[in-house]
Order: C-alpha cells, then sequence, then structure tokens
C-alpha cells in the first residue's frame, strides 16, 4: 500500500524510535523517493564527478535502505550511508555486496542498538565445524556472491539455530548471531522466516570499543 508509515518517518527523522518496527509496511514508492533524494542531495557532494551506475542509481539505492530497514538498521544518519553507498559502488554494482558495505560503516550504531544494559553485545557465536562448513559453501568470485549448501544441512542449521535462540529468548536482550562477513547475508536469509527478529551480524560490523559476550553457541 501507498500509505505513510510513522515508524518510517522516526527511523529517518531518529525521534522515538522503535527498534521493533517492521519496515515491511514501508511502500517501495517512498523507499525510491528516498533513494532518490539521496542520491540528489547527498551522493553528489560526496562524488563530485564520479558517476554511479545508472541501475544503481535508479533502483539499488532504494533497495540498499528498504534492506537495512527490513533488519531494523536506523537510516537516520543519511550522510553516512551516502557516504559508504559511494565507496562500495566504486567497487561493485552488487547491490548486496554495498549493503553489507554500508552495514560496516555503521558498525557502531549497530552495536548500540544491539547492546544490553551493562553495556555488552550478547551473541551467539557458530561452531568451528559451522564456520568451516559456510566458507566453504560461499562463492565469491562473481559480481553477486553464491551459496551452495544442500537443503539438507540448511534445515539442519536452521534447527540448531532456532534451539539456541529459543533457549535465549527469555533473558534481558536478544541475542545476535555472529557470522563471517561473506556469509552474514545467506545466514539472514535462512532465518528471515523462521526467526525475523533475530538480528545477524557479521565480525566486520563489531565496532572496535563495542565489548562482546557470547551467550551460547550453534552447533
Amino acid at each position: 500500500g501507498g500509505s505513510f508509515d510513522p515508524d518510517f518517518a522516526r527511523s529517518i527523522h531518529g525521534a522515538d524510535e522503535d527498534p521493533r518496527f517492521l519496515a515491511t509496511g514501508i511502500s517501495l514508492p517512498i523507499m525510491f523517493v528516498i533513494g532518490f533524494l539521496l542520491q540528489k542531495h547527498l551522493l553528489n557532494q560526496t562524488l563530485g564527478k564520479d558517476v554511479l551506475p545508472p541501475l544503481l542509481v535508479t533502483f539499488g539505492i532504494s533497495i540498499i535502505l528498504q534492506n537495512l530497514l527490513l533488519e531494523r538498521v536506523s537510516i537516520r544518519n543519511l550522510p553516512l550511508i551516502a557516504e559508504a553507498i559511494a565507496e562500495g559502488a566504486r567497487g561493485t554494482s552488487s547491490v548486496t555486496r554495498i549493503t553489507e558495505h554500508v552495514r560496516q560503516r555503521l558498525a557502531n550504531q549497530i552495536c548500540a542498538q544491539l547492546g544490553d544494559g551493562a553495556g555488552y553485545v550478547p551473541v551467539l557465536a557458530l561452531s568451528p565445524a559451522w564456520e568451516k562448513e559456510f566458507v566453504e559453501a560461499i562463492r565469491t568470485g562473481g559480481e553477486e556472491p553464491t551459496f551452495l549448501m544442500s537443503p539438507q544441512r540448511v534445515q539442519d542449521f536452521v534447527l540448531a539455530a532456532r534451539q539456541q535462540i529459543q533457549a535465549h529468548a527469555g533473558g534481558d536482550a536478544w541475542p545476535a548471531i555472529l557470522v563471517n562477513a561473506d556469509a552474514r547475508h545467506f545466514v539472514r536469509s535462512m532465518l528471515e522466516r523462521v526467526s525475523p527478529s533475530t538480528p545477524v551480524i557479521s565480525h566486520a560490523e563489531i565496532h572496535r570499543k563495542a565489548s562482546l559476550r557470547t551467550v551460547g553457541q550453534i552447533g
């Protein structure tokens, strides 16, 4: 629908922000307008005479913003996001890769949002065996990264992850799943239907001043 979502407005302006809001209610036309304005007023200042790929300018920026919001990452710091998009776009036209680069630049914000009352970021780590299996399943040679894992192993991982997520669901802070940077996008895709509220973060998104607290291990 084309209705305006007040939670979306709060995410842009940072006022009374609710981290639990659902970005799925945001219409793509609104995101397209925000993406266009970001390109017109901020990216042009950042890039100067450089030119982004036309397809990225037309569709990619809006998709990147929507990707962030779907994982409850605020887009209120538009200047930093614009700078990160410009950096990422110089090396690739992959929206997936650029989104991951933007998230890494927002590491301080992401860690602050996920922190518990004691100043730690609670995380669920992957076992060495799962870490190895994910690394072996990812192909990064092409423009878009690909992931090759059997449906049975995907199901095994989802079940193992759900067990740990449910075991810590009653705690004060909902733990994030901590994974390799190349695997983050794919792990999130696996879990978004069964546990959409569970954050998935990469080692590259841990800010240098953040303190982790490992509360469990998957596998």
